[in-house]
């Protein structure tokens, strides 16, 4: 057996005191957001001692078997099982369990399982009912009306008499003095008789999925009428590594759990001791539970380990070995520490230190900046936090609801800046729609044939900045760099600016939207809904009134 030594101390030489500092000095240099001391050249060391690390590690090999009935499947074969219970399998019959460390993963079929059953969809005729034609083998076809050519009416033409003045202008309905009569052609459009205006003729031709017969393969059973199901047995061999270790006694708990996590993660060369073998979970013969110093790490990593008729462990191997490692206690500021300096390259590691005190620190000041709702300050310094690898997951978690109340501020300002924005736009917008009003030439018909532009310019205006105000309310195009500032001031301002470049923006799109015919389109829509509501109204009070009239 193995000695295993228990932590004593030891004086440090020169060179490793040289190399200590400069790795304390160099992790000073490496934690993003320090802004404290180096403090390598400034630390007074206490005392040092040879501590040296176990670690016992288990190896296990684990054999999982499950049962289950597999997905039904097509098929044209009649099988009859004489399995048909999981009940009546003997899992440790249908594989052989593992005799050398393996992961993989099969599934095995229970022989004797398979059975057939009939396609509950088709009742096991093969076919179902045509989705397409609804079972009657024809569809409706649609082509165009070649009267009309699909647009619904008949183009032609008819004279029509209109009057001039004696300069040869205008289009008087009647003649008058000095007035001449003209004839000119017009075109006119009149209902195609044979579509009835619809543009579109219909009939009824075969079903080009069922081919008439009303009847397609059907899906589930592939047209053979029949399932197939058996019982599966997933077979899973897996291996598990449990570790469990003896650290510096100098160290606290929570540095203890941290260097823990630490040896996980890393190989620092470690020197195997004892090694043992050991077949299922026959764990309490193993000489390794009264090693001594190491003895109850080697009875935890065991005491964790269950196997059952499901998941058998087949088999184990316990590996106690060490890894060379100094501790340290030393003074910095009128506080002691804690160090370790382990594995082949010396890897220095400090869970409490000047580092973490400093980020603590800053914990402190990011909770009297929120009392005193400097809350510009707490994002600055919990941001810094959080970039270090000194954040956790709660501090992380606080910066993002910390940054939904920045954004509050900003989300202000874009409100703000939408409204003004949409007032000193509005007037030039209607002096636009009134004056130049650039349209497509289908929405240039109503102006021509009905009004004036200027008669709508003003509601059009206030219809589009009202539903382009709309569609920017929820800060859709709220930007983030607006709310990452320490300064509320500066995160009103910008998003002040956000909020009259979004509408400035959206102006843009109206003047496009309106070119389009959407805005009318819009209107229409507004004035449907209003005459819809207004006729329900009507309708109610008619009936009151008219109940009234009957009870009296």
């Amino acid at each position: 057996m193995s000695e295993y030594r228990q932590g004593k101390s030891r004086t440090m030489t020169a060179g490793e005191e040289r190399e200590f500092r400069q790795k304390v000095n160099a992790l000073c240099d490496a934690e993003r957001n320090y802004k404290g001391k180096r403090f390598g050249e400034g630390l007074e060391i206490l005392e040092v001692y040879d501590a040296p690390i176990y670690q016992a590690s288990l190896k296990s090999q684990h054999d999982r078997r499950t049962l289950h009935f597999t997905r039904p499947t097509p098929t044209s074969t009649r099988y009859t099982a004489r399995v048909t219970d999981p009940r009546q399998v003997d899992v440790a019959q249908v594989a052989p369990y593992p005799t050398q460390y393996t992961n993989r993963q099969e599934d095995i079929e229970i022989e004797g399982s398979r059975e057939s059953r009939t396609c509950g969809n088709c009742g096991g005729n093969g076919t179902e009912r045509c989705g397409r034609c609804g079972g009657t083998g024809e569809v409706t076809a649609e082509e165009n009306c070649p009267a009309c050519h699909g647009k619904g009416y008949i183009t032609g033409t008819r004279n029509e008499t209109y009057w001039v003045n004696e300069s040869g202008y205008g289009n008087y309905t009647s003649g008058g003095k000095g007035r001449q009569m003209r004839v000119r052609t017009v075109e006119v459009h009149t209902k195609c008789t044979r579509c009835g205006g619809k543009g579109k003729l219909h009939h009824q031709e075969t079903c080009p999925r069922c081919h008439g017969s009303g009847r397609v393969t059907c899906h589930t059973c592939q047209g053979t009428g029949m399932l197939m199901q058996c019982i599966e047995m997933r077979h899973e061999q897996y291996v598990e590594v449990r570790n469990r270790y003896v650290t510096p006694g100098i160290l606290s708990g929570n540095d203890a759990s941290e260097l823990c996590k630490a040896l996980d993660k890393a190989t620092p060369g470690w020197r195997t001791h004892d090694r043992y073998e050991i077949q299922g979970t026959d764990y309490a013969r193993c000489d390794g539970n009264n090693l001594p110093v190491v003895g109850h790490i080697v009875r935890e990593v065991t005491s964790e380990v269950k196997s059952t008729a499901d998941d058998r462990v087949c088999f184990n191997t316990l590996s106690v070995s060490e890894c060379g490692a100094t501790a340290i206690m030393y003074r910095f500021g009128g506080k002691d520490y804690a160090a370790v300096m382990y594995g082949s390259d010396n890897t220095l590691f400090m869970a409490t230190s000047p580092i973490s005190d400093y980020f603590n620190g800053l914990r402190d000041s990011i909770e009297e900046s929120a009392a005193r709702t400097d809350y510009g300050n707490s994002w600055k310094h919990l941001r810094r936090l959080v970039e270090s690898s000194q954040g956790t997951d709660r501090d992380r978690e606080t910066l993002r609801r910390l940054e939904e109340r920045l954004a509050k501020t900003s989300m202000v300002g874009y409100l703000a800046g939408l409204a003004v924005a949409a007032i000193l736009i509005f007037p030039p917008l209607v002096y636009y729609l009134a004056c130049f009003n650039i349209v497509a030439p289908w929405t240039d018909l109503i102006y021509r044939l009905m009004y004036s532009p200027v008669v709508d310019s003003a509601p059009r205006a206030l219809l589009g900045l009202g539903i382009a105000f709309w569609i920017a309310r929820d800060g859709i195009f709220l930007s983030k760099y607006t709310w990452r500032h320490q300064s509320g001031t500066l995160r009103f301002a910008l998003g002040l600016l956000n909020g009259v470049l979004a509408m400035t923006l959206c102006a843009l799109a109206i003047c496009v939207a309106n070119y389009l015919g959407l805005i009318h389109l819009a209107m229409l829509v507004i004035l449907a809904i209003l005459a819809l509501i207004s006729t329900a109204i009507s309708l109610i009070l008619a009936v009151v009134m008219l109940v009234a009239h009957l009870l009296g």
